[in-house]
């Protein structure tokens, strides 16, 4: 595990509880998001990153494709 994605899990989990509102995007953070949803997990390193769980969505997001919304 990298000590940034580390701070990342950290940093989101500090400022955002499970249940918070997603936008994510399934590829690049561009345009229109892919879908919405709520958090249903806290961050953590998932295959070296750092990730979220969105209802609805199989598997999870990586933190750098997730914004909060309100």
């Amino acid at each position: 595990m990298s000590a940034a994605e580390n701070r990342k899990v950290a940093a989101w989990n500090a400022k955002h509880a499970v249940g918070t509102n997603v936008a994510y995007w399934s590829m690049l953070k561009r345009g229109e998001p892919t879908g919405t949803g709520r958090t249903r997990s806290e961050a953590s390193i998932v295959g070296g990153a750092a990730c979220v769980f969105i209802e609805g969505v199989a598997g999870c997001i990586a933190l750098s494709h997730v914004e909060a919304r309100p």
